[in-house]
C-alpha cells in the first residue's frame, strides 16, 4: 500500500495490443505513453467487491442529481428513459409555436416510449446530422455547426469516441431536434458527465 510505479510504454506497441481503442489508434507513431499506478489499498475480493459497488452507486447517484438539476434549471419537456437512464426531449418543431403575443414555445413530444422502441433508423447504416456537445456545466466539447460540418453515425459500430453519439443519433425522428442528458456510461468530461 502507499507504492507507485511508472510503466513506459511506446505507442506503436500499445497500437497493435489496444489499436481498436479510439484513443489509442490516435496516438502518434514512434512515441512513448506513460502509465503511473498507484496502490491505495489491498483487499480481498469481497472487500473490492463491496468497495466497487459502493463506489459505482455513489458515482450514479451524483450524476443523476446533476442531471435533475440541470433539467429543472432549462425549461419543460424532459421525459426520462429507465430502461437506458437517459433523460432527453424531442421537439415537435425546430421553430417553436408563436403565441399571440409574439413569444414563441416550445413544443415537445411527449411520448416517453421514443427510446424504449428499436432505434427508428434501425435499418438505415448510417446517419448524418449537426450536433452539440458540452458537459454539464456548459464547456463545448463538439459543436458541428462550428466546425463547418456534419457528423455521421454508423449502427452498430463505435465510430465516435463519446457512446452516445453511436447510439443516440438512430432514435432521433427526421426533422426534429433532441437533447439528450447522460451519464458518464455515454459520454464524458471533466465531471463524467456529457
Amino acid at each position: 500500500e502507499g507504492s507507485m510505479v511508472e510503466l513506459y510504454v511506446p505507442t506503436d506497441s500499445l497500437k497493435k495490443i489496444s489499436g481498436h481503442i479510439p484513443q489509442v489508434a490516435k496516438l502518434p507513431d514512434g512515441k512513448r505513453v506513460t502509465f503511473v499506478i498507484k496502490v491505495f489499498k489491498i483487499m480481498d475480493f469481497e472487500a473490492y467487491d463491496v468497495y466497487r459497488n459502493t463506489k459505482r452507486i455513489s458515482q450514479i447517484m451524483a450524476e443523476n442529481k446533476l442531471i435533475d438539476d440541470y433539467a429543472a434549471k432549462h425549461g419543460k419537456g424532459w421525459l426520462l428513459d429507465s430502461s437506458m437512464m437517459i433523460k432527453f426531449r424531442i421537439w415537435s418543431n425546430t421553430s417553436g409555436i408563436k403565441q399571440p403575443d409574439g413569444t414563441m414555445v416550445q413544443d415537445y413530444l411527449t411520448d416517453n416510449s421514443l427510446l424504449k422502441n428499436a432505434p427508428i433508423h434501425k435499418g438505415a447504416l448510417s446517419v448524418v446530422y449537426h450536433v452539440e456537445v458540452t458537459t454539464i456545466d456548459g464547456n463545448p466539447i463538439i459543436n458541428s455547426l462550428m466546425e463547418g460540418r456534419k457528423y455521421k453515425s454508423i449502427y452498430q459500430e463505435n465510430f465516435h469516441d463519446i457512446p452516445a453519439l453511436n447510439i443516440l443519433p438512430f432514435y432521433v425522428p427526421k426533422g426534429k431536434r433532441a437533447e439528450f442528458l447522460v451519464t458518464s456510461d455515454h459520454g464524458y468530461g471533466a465531471a463524467g458527465i456529457s
